[in-house]
């Protein structure tokens, strides 16, 4: 379960994917540029859940919920 600033973080990617959204326009194409930055706590690319800060498959999966094709 995550708490104070990971929460924070997590919040912050989801309106950041929301806000590209958003702004898809008449060529739906989004890039994300950071897979793995952890010395700027943006890193999306799957992790041990049970080291330190691992995170899993959840921002990966922030970005599978958020540009799903309906």
């Amino acid at each position: 379960s995550l708490v104070g600033s990971e929460m924070c973080i997590r919040d912050r990617f989801w309106t950041m994917c929301n806000v590209a959204k958003m702004n898809l326009g008449t060529n739906p194409m989004v890039l994300i540029d950071s897979f793995n930055d952890w010395a700027f706590d943006s890193c999306i690319e799957p992790t041990d859940p049970s080291y330190g800060k691992g995170y899993g498959l959840l921002y990966l999966d922030m970005v599978k919920d958020q540009f799903k094709v309906k």
